[in-house]
């Protein structure tokens, strides 16, 4: 995928169990620029962007003992969460907060991005084999459909969200020009149930997928599987 925005005002506080005080570490602006292989999370590709690029450049300024062995491996740290703290009209601040496994360290990094990593980023997937089933209140419908392509402009959060929606997308565009089109809209998920009331996760082994949705009352579950592969135009 492509990625184009600029994280600014990095801090990072890192806080030890234990340890009374924090050690904190001011950070240089990151441009992020070019392709990127589509990540899973948001959150962990940031923290890997900052734990990666963003410190080591910022600690090469450091001399102080207490930045010595400041960060901790990537492979003993658990998976990272994003908040919104601030949305602006040009920029969005957030807290990203990575915890290690054996939950003794924590480091919280606050920082803005600006809108264009949103207006100006790039992603595209080509689906094959998908079939899909929907039951929602005990009706049961089922779809097959091969080559579906999508292209989004944007960041996305989540990948399991970006292909729910192109599934979704892609049901509809089926009965496309039909007697169904309008219904159709709602075959994948109904009118009744808004996107943020479905728990929706994926399992991925290679560039097999396995898509799961269900509302939390439990009357509605639908699910998908593909190949996938990447496909910009």
């Amino acid at each position: 995928m492509i990625i184009n925005g600029t994280i600014r005002h990095i801090r990072i506080e890192r806080t030890r169990n234990l340890v009374v005080s924090g050690v904190t570490l001011e950070c240089p602006d990151y441009r992020l620029e070019g392709e990127f292989s589509p990540y899973n999370r948001l959150a962990d590709f940031l923290w890997k962007i900052i734990s990666k690029y963003v410190v080591p450049s910022a600690l090469k300024l450091k001399k102080s003992v207490e930045f010595k062995n400041y960060l901790l491996p990537n492979d003993v740290m658990g998976s990272a969460s994003l908040t919104v703290i601030a949305d602006g009209e040009d920029e969005t601040q957030y807290l990203l907060v990575c915890v290690d496994k054996k939950l003794t360290t924590t480091y919280r990094v606050w920082f803005s991005l600006d809108q264009e990593i949103f207006r100006k980023s790039h992603y595209g997937f080509l689906m094959n084999d998908l079939e899909a089933k929907v039951i929602d209140q005990g009706i049961q419908r089922k779809f097959k459909m091969t080559d579906v392509t999508e292209q989004g402009y944007n960041a996305y959060w989540e990948l399991s969200q970006a292909l729910w929606l192109i599934v979704e997308d892609s049901i509809s565009i089926k009965f496309s020009g039909t007697e169904e089109e309008e219904d159709s809209m709602y075959y994948f998920r109904p009118k009744r149930i808004s996107g943020m009331d479905i728990i929706v996760q994926l399992e991925k082994q290679g560039d097999r997928c396995s898509l799961t949705g269900e509302s939390s009352d439990g009357s509605y579950h639908a699910e998908a599987t593909f190949s996938i592969q990447e496909k910009l135009d």
